[in-house]
Protein backbone atom coordinates (compact mmCIF):
# COMPACT_ATOMS: atom_id res chain seq x y z
CA UNK A 1 0.00 0.00 0.00
CA UNK A 2 2.74 2.20 -0.03
CA UNK A 3 3.69 3.57 3.37
CA UNK A 4 5.21 2.42 6.54
CA UNK A 5 3.60 0.75 9.19
CA UNK A 6 3.17 2.49 12.91
CA UNK A 7 0.88 -0.06 15.35
CA UNK A 8 2.06 1.76 18.75
CA UNK A 9 1.12 4.47 19.96
CA UNK A 10 2.22 7.49 22.77
CA UNK A 11 0.26 10.26 23.02
CA UNK A 12 -0.54 13.29 25.43
CA UNK A 13 -4.30 13.29 26.48
CA UNK A 14 -5.32 16.86 28.33
CA UNK A 15 -8.91 15.96 27.54
CA UNK A 16 -9.24 13.01 30.00
CA UNK A 17 -8.05 14.30 32.88
CA UNK A 18 -10.23 17.48 32.49
CA UNK A 19 -13.64 15.49 31.78
CA UNK A 20 -12.41 13.23 35.06
CA UNK A 21 -11.20 16.34 37.04
CA UNK A 22 -8.10 15.09 37.69
CA UNK A 23 -6.11 17.32 39.28
CA UNK A 24 -2.27 17.13 41.18
CA UNK A 25 -0.73 19.78 43.55
CA UNK A 26 2.06 21.48 41.84
CA UNK A 27 5.26 22.53 43.38
CA UNK A 28 3.89 26.16 44.17
CA UNK A 29 0.70 24.45 46.03
CA UNK A 30 -1.83 25.59 43.61
CA UNK A 31 -4.11 22.60 41.94
CA UNK A 32 -2.72 22.04 38.42
CA UNK A 33 -4.61 19.89 35.86
CA UNK A 34 -2.38 17.09 34.51
CA UNK A 35 -1.77 15.53 31.24
CA UNK A 36 -2.22 11.94 30.33
CA UNK A 37 0.14 9.79 28.38
CA UNK A 38 -1.34 6.85 26.70
CA UNK A 39 0.61 4.03 25.50
CA UNK A 40 -0.99 1.19 23.25
CA UNK A 41 1.65 -1.61 21.50
CA UNK A 42 -1.03 -1.89 19.10
CA UNK A 43 -3.51 0.66 19.81
CA UNK A 44 -6.69 -1.27 20.74
CA UNK A 45 -7.10 -5.19 19.42
CA UNK A 46 -10.01 -3.97 17.14
CA UNK A 47 -7.29 -1.61 15.70
CA UNK A 48 -5.12 -4.62 15.09
CA UNK A 49 -7.54 -6.38 13.33
CA UNK A 50 -8.55 -3.59 10.88
CA UNK A 51 -5.02 -3.51 10.35
CA UNK A 52 -4.84 -7.42 9.16
CA UNK A 53 -8.06 -7.18 7.21
CA UNK A 54 -7.04 -3.72 5.66
CA UNK A 55 -3.36 -5.27 5.10
CA UNK A 56 -4.90 -8.74 3.37
CA UNK A 57 -7.41 -6.97 1.58
CA UNK A 58 -10.43 -8.63 4.39
CA UNK A 59 -9.30 -11.66 2.79
CA UNK A 60 -7.26 -13.41 5.11
CA UNK A 61 -4.60 -16.19 5.46
CA UNK A 62 -5.35 -19.57 5.74
CA UNK A 63 -4.17 -20.40 9.43
CA UNK A 64 -5.92 -16.68 10.13
CA UNK A 65 -9.06 -17.27 8.65
CA UNK A 66 -11.97 -17.79 11.21
CA UNK A 67 -13.84 -20.83 8.56
CA UNK A 68 -10.76 -22.37 7.29
CA UNK A 69 -12.69 -24.99 5.28
CA UNK A 70 -16.22 -24.82 3.64
CA UNK A 71 -17.49 -28.35 3.42
CA UNK A 72 -20.22 -28.91 0.60
CA UNK A 73 -21.73 -32.06 -0.25
CA UNK A 74 -23.17 -32.17 -4.08
CA UNK A 75 -26.44 -33.60 -2.94
CA UNK A 76 -28.46 -35.10 0.22
CA UNK A 77 -27.05 -38.52 -0.75
CA UNK A 78 -23.15 -37.36 0.55
CA UNK A 79 -24.58 -35.49 3.92
CA UNK A 80 -23.32 -38.75 6.12
CA UNK A 81 -19.94 -38.47 3.98
CA UNK A 82 -19.79 -34.83 4.24
CA UNK A 83 -20.28 -34.82 7.90
CA UNK A 84 -17.48 -37.41 8.34
CA UNK A 85 -15.34 -35.12 6.56
CA UNK A 86 -16.80 -31.93 8.50
CA UNK A 87 -15.34 -34.52 11.57
CA UNK A 88 -11.94 -35.26 10.13
CA UNK A 89 -10.93 -32.15 9.92
CA UNK A 90 -11.83 -30.58 12.95
CA UNK A 91 -10.45 -33.41 14.69
CA UNK A 92 -7.39 -32.41 13.37
CA UNK A 93 -7.47 -28.49 14.45
CA UNK A 94 -8.75 -27.24 11.30
CA UNK A 95 -11.52 -24.56 11.50
CA UNK A 96 -14.44 -26.23 9.11
CA UNK A 97 -18.20 -25.74 8.79
CA UNK A 98 -20.72 -27.27 7.07
CA UNK A 99 -22.09 -25.80 3.38
CA UNK A 100 -25.16 -28.26 3.19
CA UNK A 101 -28.10 -26.42 2.89
CA UNK A 102 -31.36 -26.24 0.42
CA UNK A 103 -28.96 -24.31 -2.25
CA UNK A 104 -28.00 -25.73 -5.45
CA UNK A 105 -24.37 -26.15 -5.35
CA UNK A 106 -22.80 -23.10 -6.99
CA UNK A 107 -25.21 -20.54 -4.47
CA UNK A 108 -22.96 -22.77 -1.65
CA UNK A 109 -19.92 -22.30 -3.54
CA UNK A 110 -20.51 -18.54 -3.76
CA UNK A 111 -21.54 -17.99 -0.31
CA UNK A 112 -18.44 -19.58 0.10
CA UNK A 113 -16.76 -17.21 -1.73
CA UNK A 114 -18.73 -13.81 0.17
CA UNK A 115 -17.82 -15.32 3.24
CA UNK A 116 -13.88 -15.45 2.50
CA UNK A 117 -13.57 -19.33 3.51
CA UNK A 118 -10.40 -20.35 2.06
CA UNK A 119 -11.07 -23.46 0.82
CA UNK A 120 -13.91 -25.35 -0.49
CA UNK A 121 -14.44 -29.20 0.38
CA UNK A 122 -16.53 -30.78 -2.01
CA UNK A 123 -17.88 -34.18 -1.69
CA UNK A 124 -20.29 -36.06 -4.27
CA UNK A 125 -20.89 -39.63 -5.23
CA UNK A 126 -17.62 -40.70 -6.50
CA UNK A 127 -15.37 -38.71 -3.22
CA UNK A 128 -17.56 -40.84 -1.33
CA UNK A 129 -17.22 -43.60 -2.92
CA UNK A 130 -13.27 -43.55 -2.81
CA UNK A 131 -13.05 -41.92 0.72
CA UNK A 132 -11.61 -38.74 -1.11
CA UNK A 133 -12.57 -34.85 -1.24
CA UNK A 134 -12.26 -32.50 -3.70
CA UNK A 135 -10.87 -29.22 -2.22
CA UNK A 136 -11.39 -25.87 -4.35
CA UNK A 137 -8.68 -22.53 -3.37
CA UNK A 138 -9.75 -19.47 -3.21
CA UNK A 139 -8.18 -18.81 -6.60
CA UNK A 140 -9.90 -21.31 -8.13
CA UNK A 141 -7.50 -24.41 -8.66
CA UNK A 142 -8.88 -27.83 -7.52
CA UNK A 143 -6.93 -30.85 -6.22
CA UNK A 144 -9.19 -34.61 -5.78
CA UNK A 145 -7.21 -35.54 -2.88
CA UNK A 146 -7.76 -38.78 -0.21
CA UNK A 147 -9.24 -37.70 2.58
CA UNK A 148 -6.03 -38.31 5.17
CA UNK A 149 -3.92 -35.93 2.55
CA UNK A 150 -6.44 -33.44 2.38
CA UNK A 151 -6.56 -33.07 6.41
CA UNK A 152 -2.72 -33.45 6.58
CA UNK A 153 -2.45 -30.42 3.71
CA UNK A 154 -4.75 -28.54 5.29
CA UNK A 155 -3.42 -29.17 9.37
CA UNK A 156 0.06 -27.56 7.91
CA UNK A 157 -1.25 -24.59 6.63
CA UNK A 158 -4.00 -24.48 10.19
CA UNK A 159 -0.97 -23.90 11.98
CA UNK A 160 -0.39 -20.33 13.12
CA UNK A 161 1.74 -17.86 11.40
CA UNK A 162 2.25 -21.18 9.06
CA UNK A 163 4.72 -19.85 6.18
CA UNK A 164 2.81 -20.29 3.47
CA UNK A 165 2.38 -18.71 -0.16
CA UNK A 166 -1.06 -16.81 0.97
CA UNK A 167 0.65 -16.15 4.42
CA UNK A 168 3.84 -13.97 3.52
Amino acid sequence: MGRSWQCGTVQLDGVLPQRLEASYVAPDGSRARPLMIHHAIFGSLGRMIAILLEHHGGVLPFWLSPDQVAVAPISKDQAGYGADVLAAFEDAGIRAVAYDGADTLSRRIVAAHEMAVPVMAVVGGREMRDGRVSLRERDGSQADVPLAEAVSRLQARARPGALVAEAL
